[in-house]
Formats: C-alpha cells, sequence, structure tokens
C-alpha cells in the first residue's frame, strides 16, 4: 500500500519499515522453513515468485505490509536486511465493511521469539491503521493447532474469540476498537519519515526527528503577561491537591504531572476562587503486560 511506503514506526522492542525489494531475499529464506509454512498456512514460493509478491503487496491498496526490524540491532549498528526479524501485514478484504481489517503477525527469527517484539508490533500496526485507515474491526485468523498464537490473541491483545472452521482448522478471533480502546493499546512510538538511503553503508532506516524548538524562557513570560493585559477579564481554571483542611496553595506542588497521593482532592481554581471537588473513583483500564508471548 502507497500510504506506508516514507512512514517508519519506531516502537520500543520493534521498527516497523515498509517491505522493500532488498528485503525479498531473506523474507525468502524465511519461508523455506516448514514450521513457518505451517504456522502461516502459507505455500513456497520461487524467489521470482516472491519478488512479485512484494511488487504487488506495494501497489495494492488492500494490504498494507511492514517488516519488523529489531531496535536494539538497529541501534548497536546492525544494517536492515541484518535486523529483519518479521512482519505484520494487514488485509482490507471484507467488501461489505470497509472499517475491517485482518491482521497477522510473523517473528521468524527464532533469537526474536518470546521478548514480546509480536505483541508490540500488533498493537502498532492496530494503533496505525485505526488512526490512518479508519479501521476499527481487527480480525485475525489462527491455526487451530497454533497454540501460542491463539494465546497472544487472545491474554495479550484481547481478541475475543468468534467462530471456528473446521475445513481450514483455524480459529476466527475479533478486537473491536474505539478511542479508548485506542488509548488502551496503545504503546510509546514515534512516526519517522522513511530514509530513501537506507541501504547505503551507516545510513538508518529513518530521518531522525527534528529536534523541538526551544523559545527563551523570558520570551514566553512577556507573550503571558501580553495576553493577561489583552484580556484583563478572562478567568482561568487551574487544578490543584490539597488536604481538606489545608488552605495554603502551593505554587508548582504538581508541575511534573505525578498523580496525586489518594488522601488528596482536586480543587478547582476559578480566579482564585477554590472549590473542592468530590473525589471521583477512577476506573482501571486493562495492563497487558510480557507474562506470555509468541512464536509469531
Amino acid at each position: 500500500m502507497k500510504l506506508n511506503e516514507k512512514v517508519v514506526i519506531y516502537g520500543t522492542r520493534v521498527i516497523l519499515v515498509p517491505y522493500e525489494r532488498d528485503h525479498v531475499q531473506k523474507y525468502h529464506d524465511w519461508m523455506k522453513d516448514q514450521e513457518i509454512l505451517e504456522a502461516t498456512a502459507s505455500e513456497p514460493l520461487t524467489i521470482d515468485k516472491e519478488y512479485e509478491m512484494q511488487e504487488s503487496w506495494r501497489r495494492d491498496e488492500d494490504k498494507l505490509t511492514f517488516i519488523l526490524l529489531s531496535a536494539a540491532k538497529i541501534e548497536s549498528g546492525a544494517t536492515e536486511v541484518e535486523a529483519m526479524i518479521g512482519d505484520v501485514n494487514l488485509f482490507l478484504n471484507d467488501p461489505e465493511d470497509d472499517q475491517a481489517g485482518e491482521i497477522e503477525v510473523m517473528i521468524a527469527e527464532k533469537d526474536a521469539r518470546q521478548k514480546g517484539c509480536a505483541t508490540e508490533a500488533v498493537k502498532l500496526m492496530m494503533g496505525y491503521c485505526y488512526d490512518k485507515l479508519h479501521v476499527s474491526r481487527f480480525i485475525a485468523k489462527i491455526g487451530k493447532h497454533n497454540l501460542k498464537s491463539y494465546s497472544l490473541f487472545k491474554n495479550k491483545l484481547r481478541f475475543r474469540f468468534e467462530s471456528e472452521s473446521e475445513i481450514f482448522e483455524e480459529f476466527t478471533m475479533e478486537l473491536f476498537m474505539d478511542e479508548k480502546g485506542r488509548r488502551v493499546i496503545n504503546v510509546p512510538f514515534q512516526e519517522l519519515k522513511r530514509n530513501p538511503k537506507w541501504n547505503e553503508e551507516k545510513e538508518k532506516p529513518y530521518y531522525p526527528p527534528e529536534p523541538e524548538k526551544v523559545q527563551d524562557s523570558n520570551a514566553d513570560i512577556e507573550e503571558e503577561e501580553n495576553k493577561e493585559s489583552e484580556d484583563p477579564d478572562k478567568m482561568f481554571l487551574c487544578v490543584k491537591y490539597g488536604d481538606e483542611e489545608d488552605e495554603k496553595v502551593v505554587e508548582d506542588d504538581y508541575a511534573d504531572n505525578s498523580e496525586p497521593a489518594k488522601s488528596k482532592k482536586p480543587r478547582l481554581q476559578y480566579g482564585g476562587i477554590r472549590v473542592i471537588e468530590k473525589e471521583t473513583t477512577s476506573q482501571n483500564n486493562d495492563v497487558f503486560d510480557d507474562e506470555f508471548d509468541e512464536v509469531w
């Protein structure tokens, strides 16, 4: 898909890059492994067919493919091909639901398994597809004997069982995502621009992010003073925390945005008038850990 041909998604464990022609030989070597062929329900292809497939996937508007790189290997100086560990794909193949996509992931390099790479790759892919393609229904089809993949999607990604096919000997699982779900599955990442010279010596797969512009602190103060002088009657809302009996306001108590202790209650300040708001009970979000992990 042309959407991602100039995009790199940099996560914690993995880096997602577009599937390029120079990746094909290593991908072809992976697909000679009978264990991988069975787990992915794939048929072996000739190297020429693999090149055709790569070009087709790059053009097709109903397929989105990223090659997975080991972030640790890239940062240690490995080339992109040396750092390849697998792939993650999304297929938009439901003509009746343009917000549905079938997702699959493969960790081909054995030394990259059991490290949370597949979990992170799927989360990054789902977040990207939700944001860019508005896909909100994700489907995974897993072979009945691929129990580690089933555990990955069920226990770590919270997909639910939908159906079972006796003919294809596979389970169908799905996950519906909304804005809340998008926040829950989120993992730290950066979306960077693809470096077209990625396969040259000492080149990275991506352009480094541009440094943030730092404005002089005095300029910030002057700007705020100017705003206040232009609109002297404006009411400002800020939130402070303190004990109910404590009437003293301490400036920048929570300047580091840390969570207040449970014994603290938020106070809303409207132009200097403080209102004590009742403490609300926060709902626990699902927390995903790496207690289980995958083969692919």
